[in-house]
């Protein structure tokens, strides 16, 4: 046949040659969607839980704004919120202690203009009474 020139043509139905490379690109296609649907779900289960992370950690800085110095985030994992955690933690316990110290030294401030009032009132009364002692008048006399 090599040698013979001619040619051997084939005719037959279209869908039935075509029928396995139509049902293979359903099977791609429906594959295709699967995975699709799996990457959805998977960026919505990783990404919620991070996102859940970082609104956790935005609530005790909205309470640590306010000075309320609540217990420490749990750490439970290792990855870059983990760290974040671990440094929302040392931040706010260094805040915390700030905080005590700035308070004990405003409360003995305090005390010490308290302390001077008590002293200036005792200091003046010493002195009403000792001119009371030689005659003199406390308080000037009301004109009536």
């Amino acid at each position: 046949i090599e040698q013979a020139p001619w040619v051997i043509a084939m005719f037959a139905p279209g869908k039935e040659i075509l029928a396995p490379i139509v049902e293979f690109s359903l099977y791609y296609a429906a594959a295709g969607v699967v995975c699709v649907v799996f990457i959805l779900f998977l960026i919505q289960f990783v990404g919620g839980n991070m996102v859940r992370s970082i609104r956790k950690i935005s609530r005790a800085a909205e309470l640590v704004a306010n000075g309320n110095y609540r217990d420490p985030l749990p750490i439970n994992r290792d990855d870059e919120l983990g760290q974040l955690k671990v440094s929302f933690n040392t931040m706010m316990k260094g805040l915390k202690e700030k905080d005590l110290i700035d308070f004990r030294k405003s409360e003995k401030s305090v005390y010490h203009r308290f302390a001077g009032i008590h002293s200036g009132i005792g200091k003046r009364n010493e002195r009403r009474s000792a001119q009371s002692h030689f005659g003199c008048r406390a308080f000037p006399a009301r004109s009536a």
